[in-house]
């Protein structure tokens, strides 16, 4: 008799209520720089600085996936609070690592939380297939406003600690005024090319970084198109939400962005067509980083097209030198609604479409477990063992063995040599 087909069950919708079940000790992971897995001085160094160890934070390009690092804001406002970062420090992002570095600073100057605001108005966006550009345009001006309140822009322009570091991706040239199917044919033939050689990018735009402060973050040099590769252009008042608008302007979606004041006319497009998670090599090791990853692999992309590649293609290890990360845990992913992160697709996703609650209860739980439990990522970070002194008493233990054994041998072979003379016959003298 032919066995009867079961229907699969569908996937159990897991609500904010459930969240206790996740663990703060498997929440999030930390994946140590090579100096902190071989300085003890480092090491010791971010044990008593916690986040204020860092100079560097960075901010992946991932649309509404950052709320899975939501937690970072809540716990740098509270060691700014209590004194406990004293040096610049950079935050450095494009396209929503932007937006919410911006909401942060803006923040600390206002007293409102801009980070829940600006993640509320995420959820509470709506835009799907056959959207026009200019559908979009309210929705995202509303988000800039959002992020940088005009009242408290001069704040910050002129944090005395934090210091903004925005990427923006501008098209050569001799692309900029093709029509949009002429400019997305040549994207295609860079992404098939970005396939071969991750250089080819370098050919397609170039980086434009927006910073505060007297001095540029030179640090940056060293990523698309090498050194030189990058231009480094002061953020200001005047400047500020045409910055904004470029940075997150995903190419055919949105409106084009033309003109930024201090660079001029080009073709600006999201910060993270060539900065989408990682992709500068932080090479001083008194500038040490943290990226603030969203995925359970720390799987690190450096440009978008990489992201859209059917198989992984993780920035090279020597990336990591100087740069750190905290990332979620696959339990925490197993604690999300529907085991999912959040993603620019769920705007599109029919059954979102159909249900816009049930993706903002999805976006809110991820945040809301970020706020409680990201931190414990950073108690994983300080209590990383000194791996010299391991190294050492794994070398005492060894030893140690070493002799236990020589002792065994010994004693085996006496009583070996006992038995034997027992053994041996006795002849009369």
């Amino acid at each position: 008799m032919a066995r009867r087909s079961r229907r699969p069950a569908a996937p159990r919708q897991r609500a904010a209520h459930d969240a206790p079940a996740l663990g703060p000790d498997r929440a999030f992971e930390f994946k140590p720089s090579l100096r902190l897995r071989t300085d003890p001085a480092h090491r010791a160094a971010l044990r008593d600085k916690d986040l204020g160890y860092f100079r560097i934070f960075v901010g992946p390009a991932a649309g509404p996936r950052a709320f899975v690092s939501a937690g970072f804001e809540k716990r740098l406002k509270r060691l700014l609070a209590n004194g406990r970062i004293t040096e610049q420090t950079w935050l450095v992002g494009g396209s929503t690592g932007a937006l919410r570095f911006t909401a942060l600073l803006s923040g600390l100057a206002s007293g409102r939380n801009l980070t829940w605001e600006l993640k509320e108005h995420y959820c509470n966006m709506y835009y799907k297939k056959g959207d026009t550009p200019a559908v979009l345009k309210p929705m995202m001006e509303r988000a800039y406003q959002i992020c940088a309140p005009r009242k408290h822009i001069d704040a910050v322009l002129g944090h005395p600690q934090l210091r903004l570091a925005i990427l923006v991706a501008n098209v050569w040239p001799m692309f900029q005024p093709l029509p949009d199917l002429a400019l997305q044919a040549v994207f295609a033939g860079f992404f098939v090319g970005n396939i071969l050689s991750q250089r080819v990018m370098g050919g397609l735009a170039q980086r434009i970084c927006f910073y505060t402060g007297p001095d540029p973050p030179v640090f940056l040099d060293n990523g698309v198109g090498g050194k030189g590769g990058i231009q480094y252009v002061p953020l200001t008042s005047t400047n500020i939400y045409q910055v904004l608008h470029a940075t997150t302007c995903v190419p055919f979606v949105q409106e084009r962005c033309t003109f930024i004041e201090g660079v001029g006319t080009g073709l600006f497009v999201d910060g993270g067509l060539t900065d989408y998670y990682l992709n500068s090599h932080f090479t001083d090791p008194d500038l040490p980083a943290l990226l603030l990853a969203d995925v359970p692999d720390c799987n690190v992309y450096q440009t978008v097209f990489d992201c859209m590649l059917p198989w992984q293609r993780s920035a090279p290890e020597h990336m990591f030198d100087n740069c750190s990360a905290v990332y979620p845990s696959r339990t925490y992913l197993e604690a999300l609604p529907e085991s999912k992160l959040p993603s620019m697709s769920d705007w599109f996703d029919e059954r979102f479409i159909a249900l816009p609650e049930r993706r903002h209860m999805h976006w809110r739980t991820t945040f809301d477990l970020s706020e409680r439990l990201w931190h414990h990522g950073i108690h994983r970070a300080k209590s990383m063992p000194d791996l010299h002194a391991e190294a050492a008493t794994a070398a005492q233990d060894a030893e140690r063995d070493d002799v236990a054994a020589s002792d065994r041998d010994a004693r085996g072979r006496t009583s070996l040599a006992r038995a034997g003379s027992l053994r041996k016959p006795q002849f009369a003298g």
